[in-house]
């Protein structure tokens, strides 16, 4: 069993999803996945959305008491609600014994020591869970000095891409000199989205274009830019199979996110095309962006840095030719999906062992 937030792109824009989705097609053969589905909807009243989220926890609890599956494979964020919810579906899967994987995707707790009920609750998590997968060593060492007791079950995997033919697409793949600049994501403040349409009206030393592709509550923020910026377009939400195809053609990715970040896949995927990444400082980011070579570093909330790093690498091709082969090589090197899907393969079979001969 794997939970995620929908996978369909068009009513949900989540690494999460993404991830799984590779993972499914990955291992297919191997695993066979049970897919639940966690989350609130990124769209509709509060109130919908929130009866929405209890009928998906509830659906959960119904499939882990009755299915058959030996391993739950709990693909969360540590932040409050998420921590609530998984406190209860955990100890459920638990009682219906089965073994858990708890692989953790960013959210303030991550990045920010819990305290209180929280740090009791994230400590019980960590006690049930047989496994605990963080998205980085940077993670995964803080959690360790945070909670020794447990280190022996942590482990870092970053996430991981389907690169086949990956070869095929160029970035920065559209006519004319100009800079295309995207950001991909939910239209939310945490993504640092109202840095990403101020920055689009700035003035920069040559023509640079701003594409923006998502949804969620600040949709009409956005609608509003576009309609008075010529040089803002809001972009079609493209399905996870579509991200070579629909990322080749930019040459920068712009994410200004201000939290809750684990590994971005998106970072990833543009790495993995040679979109060069202008991003936060934040999470696992640095482990995987070196500032200066395989993109930019910026502040939170930094507008005038994040205009600096788009005029530099606007006016300076040659530093983001370099910056592009860069990232497309680390990307081969590190975030193939072959490789982290064994890793998580090794686990399951693992933790199967395990309670076969717990059962002996």
């Amino acid at each position: 069993m794997i939970s995620a937030p929908a996978l369909d792109a068009a009513v949900n824009v989540s690494g999460i999803s993404s991830l799984v989705s590779e993972l499914s097609t990955a291992l297919a053969g191997k695993i066979s996945y049970q897919y639940i589905r966690l989350g609130k909807p990124q769209l509709g009243g509060r109130v919908r959305r929130l009866l929405a989220s209890l009928i998906s926890i509830l659906r959960a609890i119904g499939a882990l008491i009755s299915s058959r599956a030996s391993i739950f494979h709990s693909n969360t964020a540590f932040d409050v609600n998420s921590i609530y919810r998984d406190s209860v579906l955990i100890s459920i899967a638990k009682a219906a014994r089965k073994r858990v994987v708890l692989h953790v995707h960013g959210g303030y707790y991550v990045h920010e020591p819990a305290s209180g009920l929280v740090r009791k609750l994230l400590a019980r998590l960590l006690k049930s869970a047989d496994r605990v997968v963080f998205l980085s060593n940077t993670e995964k060492k803080k959690f360790e000095s945070r909670y020794p007791e447990y280190a022996s079950k942590m482990c870092a995997i970053y996430n991981s891409l389907n690169l086949d033919d990956i070869d095929r697409f160029g970035a920065g793949a559209h006519e004319g000199e100009h800079l295309e600049v995207a950001f991909v994501g939910r239209f939310v403040d945490t993504k640092g989205l109202k840095i990403v349409l101020e920055a689009a009206r700035a003035e920069y030393p040559c023509k640079v274009h701003f594409f923006v592709h998502g949804d969620g509550p600040l949709r009409g923020i956005v609608d509003q830019a576009v309609k008075e910026n010529p040089s803002l377009t809001k972009a079609q939400i493209f399905s996870h199979d579509r991200w070579r195809e629909v990322l080749c053609r930019y040459d920068v990715l712009l994410l200004p996110s201000v939290s809750g970040e684990g590994m971005p896949m998106v970072v990833l995927e543009g790495m993995a095309l040679g979109v060069v990444p202008i991003t936060t400082a934040i999470a696992s980011i640095p482990e995987v962006v070196k500032d200066g070579t395989r993109g930019i570093l910026v502040p939170c909330n930094d507008l005038a840095a994040v205009v600096h790093a788009i005029s530099d690498l606007a006016k300076n091709r040659v530093k983001l030719g370099q910056m592009r082969d860069a990232c497309r090589v680390y990307a081969r090197d590190n975030f193939d999906v072959r490789v982290g899907s064994a890793r998580l393969l090794e686990i399951y079979r693992s933790l199967e062992q395990d309670q076969d001969l717990n059962k002996q």
